[in-house]
C-alpha cells in the first residue's frame, strides 16, 4: 500500500467532485500562501530594535546582511533544482508534503535564533522548502484541473499568495511598537502554522491522476479521474473518464519514445520540448524583469520624495498600496478562462509599458508635488495592470505548457530561473543599498539593484522599464501559444501540428480546430460506446490524423467543452 492511501480514499468517497476540487484548490492556495508570506515577513523585522540587539552583525557589517539574506534566494533554487531532479520519483502530494516538512524545520530554526549562524541555517533550509513548493504546486493543481478552471484555479492561488505578502506586512507593522523579541520571532513562528494547514490538507486529497498514470498506477489514476469528474449522467461520466485515461495513456506512450532523462528538455521533434521549457523559463524572467520590484518597493521613496510625505505616512501608504495590489489580483479570476492567456500577458505588457512611460515623465521633475501625486497613483495602476496578467500566468503557463514528460522539470526549471535572476540581483547590488531598502521595511531583494540604477539614472530608468515591457507585447505576441481551454494533452496535439517557434498568432485557431475534433471524437464515444484513441497518439506523434479544418462546427456545440 502507498503511503497515505487510506486519507485521500477517505475525502474521494466522501466528497463531490465539485467540492473535491475546491478542497484541491484551497490547499495549493495556503501553500502558495505561504510562499506570499516569506517573501513579505522578513523585511519589516530587519530595521526593528528587538532584531538588531539579537544580531548585532547585521547593523554594522553590510557584506554579512547581503549574504544573510540572499543565502534564502540560494536555498529557493535548490528548492527548485531538487524539484527539478526528484519530483517525477517523489509524486507531486509528497514533494509538496516534503517542501512542507523542510520549510518548517528552517521556520523552527529561525524563530529560535540565538545566533547568527542559526538565522543563516534556517533561512536556507526555509528555502530549500519554498523552492521545492512553488515548483510543485502549480504542477499539481494543472494536473489536477479541468480545462475550463484551471486558469482560475492557478489565478486564485496567485490572489492568495499576495495576500500572504499583505498579511506578512501588516503583522510585522502591528508589532513594530512590541519591544520585546516576540517582534520577530512571532511572525516567523506563524510560517509553521501555514505549513501545518497545508500537509493535514493534502493528506486527504487524491494523487496527481497524470503523475499515477505515468507510474503505471493505472487503476488509481482512473480512479482519481472518476471523482473529480463532475458529469452528471453516469454513462457519460464512464465514458468521459475513459476518453481522459486513453488520451493521457496515449501521451505517456508516445512522450516515452523520445524521453530520455533530463537530456529531454533539450530536444525539439514533434514534442518540442525545448521550445516548451524555454517558453515557461521566459515567462518567469519576464515577470522578474516586468519592474513590478521596482515599484512595489521604490513606492516609499517616491511617496516620500515626490509627495513630501514623512516616512511612517509612507510605510503606512504602501501598505495601502498592498491591500490594493491585492485586489487587483482578484480581477483576473473571471477574466483567465474567457479572455485567454495571450490577451491578458499582452494587455498586461502594454499597459505595464504605458505605465511605465508616464512614470518616466512624472518623476523628471522631482520636488514637484503635482506630479508628484500622479506619480503615486501610477504605482496602483502598475500594480492593476501587473495583477491581470504578469502576476499569476508565468505560474500557470510552464505547468500548463509542458508535456507530461517534462512537466515537472519543465516547472522546476522556470522556478529556478525565477529565484537564480532574484539571487543574482542581490549579489550584484552595493551591500549598503540593501541596508537603504530595509530601512523602508521591504523584503523582495530583486529591487534593490533597481533602486540603485533609479538613483544615479533617476527617471530615465522608468524609460528602460517602458521599453522592456512594449518588448514582450511584440515577444508574447510571436511565440506564446494560447492554452485556455485546452487540455494538457490537446497541447501536445497542438505542438506536434505546428512545429514552428512563431506559433502564437496561429495558437487559438488551431486549439479551436483540435478542441472540436477532440470533441467529434468524444460525441462518437457517447454514441457508441467505443473509445478510439489511435488519432490522438497518431497526433501526438507528428501525423495529422484528423481533418481538423472540416470538423463540424456544431460538434464544439454538441458536446460541453467544459466537461474536459
Amino acid at each position: 500500500m502507498k503511503p497515505f492511501d487510506q486519507p485521500y480514499r477517505f475525502a474521494m468517497k466522501r466528497l463531490p467532485p465539485q467540492y473535491l476540487m475546491a478542497c484541491i484548490t484551497a490547499c495549493c492556495g495556503s501553500g502558495m500562501l505561504l510562499f506570499g508570506y516569506d517573501q513579505g515577513v522578513l523585511g519589516g523585522l530587519l530595521s526593528g530594535g528587538p532584531f538588531q540587539r539579537r544580531f548585532p552583525e547585521l547593523t554594522t557589517n553590510s557584506n554579512l546582511r547581503g549574504a544573510t539574506v540572499a543565502i534564502y534566494e540560494i536555498g529557493c533554487a535548490l528548492g527548485a533544482v531538487f524539484g527539478f531532479f526528484y519530483g517525477d520519483k517523489l509524486g507531486r502530494r509528497n514533494s509538496i508534503m516534503l517542501g512542507m516538512l523542510v520549510l518548517s524545520i528552517g521556520a523552527i530554526l529561525q524563530f529560535m535564533s540565538y545566533g547568527l549562524a542559526q538565522m543563516i541555517v534556517g533561512r536556507v533550509v526555509t528555502g530549500l522548502g519554498n523552492g521545492l513548493n512553488t515548483a510543485t504546486i502549480p504542477v499539481y493543481q494543472n494536473e489536477c484541473s479541468k480545462a475550463h478552471h484551471r486558469g482560475r484555479a492557478v489565478v486564485i492561488e496567485m490572489a492568495v499568495n499576495i495576500f500572504g505578502v499583505m498579511l506578512a506586512y501588516w503583522v510585522d507593522y502591528g508589532l513594530r511598537n512590541n519591544q520585546t523579541e516576540a517582534q520577530w520571532r512571532l511572525p516567523l513562528a506563524l510560517q509553521v502554522a501555514f505549513a501545518l494547514v497545508t500537509v493535514s490538507t493534502i493528506i486527504f486529497l487524491p494523487e496527481s491522476p497524470r503523475w499515477l498514470a505515468s507510474r503505471g498506477r493505472i487503476a488509481e489514476a482512473r480512479d482519481v479521474i472518476h471523482h473529480l469528474d463532475s458529469t452528471p449522467d453516469e454513462k457519460a461520466r464512464a465514458i468521459s473518464v475513459d476518453v481522459q485515461m486513453n488520451e493521457i495513456l496515449a501521451a505517456i506512450e508516445e512522450e516515452r519514445k523520445t524521453a530520455t532523462g533530463f537530456r529531454t528538455c533539450l530536444r525539439m521533434g514533434a514534442p518540442r520540448y525545448r521550445q516548451r521549457v524555454g517558453l515557461g523559463m521566459f515567462s518567469q524572467f519576464a515577470q522578474q524583469i516586468s519592474g513590478i520590484n521596482l515599484i512595489t518597493y521604490y513606492a516609499p521613496v517616491i511617496f516620500q520624495q515626490s509627495i513630501g510625505m514623512s516616512h511612517d505616512t509612507a510605510l503606512l501608504l504602501s501598505g495601502l498600496n498592498g491591500c490594493a495590489y491585492f485586489l487587483s489580483a482578484l480581477v483576473p479570476i473571471p477574466l483567465i478562462e474567457r479572455v485567454g492567456r495571450r490577451k491578458l500577458m499582452i494587455f498586461s505588457a502594454a499597459g505595464q509599458a504605458i505605465t511605465m512611460a508616464i512614470l518616466a515623465a512624472m518623476t523628471q521633475d522631482v520636488g514637484n508635488k503635482a506630479k508628484g501625486y500622479v506619480a503615486a497613483v501610477m504605482l496602483f495602476v502598475f500594480n492593476f495592470f501587473f495583477s491581470c496578467g504578469f502576476l499569476s500566468i508565468p505560474w500557470l503557463y510552464p505547468a500548463e505548457i509542458n508535456p507530461l514528460a517534462t512537466r515537472a522539470q519543465g516547472a522546476g526549471l522556470a522556478t529556478m530561473t525565477n529565484w537564480l535572476f532574484t539571487f543574482l540581483v542581490v549579489m550584484i547590488t552595493p551591500t549598503q543599498v540593501i541596508f537603504q531598502v530595509f530601512a523602508y521595511g521591504v523584503s523582495e531583494l530583486t529591487f534593490v539593484i533597481l533602486y540603485s540604477a533609479t538613483e544615479k539614472i533617476g527617471y530615465k530608468f522608468y524609460i528602460v522599464w517602458a521599453c522592456t515591457n512594449a518588448a514582450f507585447v511584440l515577444i508574447i505576441y510571436v511565440f506564446f501559444v494560447e492554452t485556455t481551454g485546452q487540455t494538457l494533452e490537446d497541447l501536445d496535439l497542438l505542438f506536434a501540428r505546428e512545429q514552428s517557434w512563431f506559433i502564437g498568432p496561429k495558437s487559438a485557431r488551431l486549439a479551436k480546430e483540435i478542441r472540436a475534433a477532440r470533441n467529434a471524437q468524444r460525441q462518437e464515444a457517447l454514441a457508441t460506446g467505443v473509445v478510439n484513441l489511435t488519432a490522438h497518439k497518431a497526433g501526438i506523434a507528428g501525423a495529422r490524423p484528423l481533418d481538423l479544418e472540416h470538423v463540424e462546427q456544431t460538434s464544439e456545440e454538441k458536446f460541453d467543452t467544459k466537461e474536459d
